[in-house]
């Protein structure tokens, strides 16, 4: 039985690790601090591109289903620019939609 891998570079990270490594985001969302969710993210740019659930919502797709256009844009900026293309392609929920969808 396989385990979902996430890659980060060129190391494989199993997806569970990922997921513990994002806790204080994913609490903070929780607690809808959308001030200190957005600091970690411009604390930790890296970590936009690491799921936050088990479904594989990443920061942008919590920040689009709060409805507030303004986090979403802030995440957005946050992206480097030789990442953008992945942003908007390949981080994908478990349904395939991405962010952006």
């Amino acid at each position: 039985m396989g385990e979902d891998l996430e890659i980060k570079g060129d190391e494989e990270v199993p997806a569970w690790q990922s997921i513990a490594r994002m806790k204080q985001p994913y609490q903070t969302a929780t607690l809808e601090d959308w001030e200190v969710f957005k600091e970690f993210y411009e604390s930790n740019p890296d970590s936009l591109f690491h799921p936050l659930t088990i479904d594989k919502d990443y920061a942008f797709h919590i920040a689009e289903s709060t409805g507030s256009k303004q986090l979403l844009r802030d995440l957005l900026e946050m992206i480097p620019t030789s990442r953008i293309q992945e942003a908007s392609t390949q981080l994908k929920d478990e349904h395939g939609n991405t962010a952006l969808h």
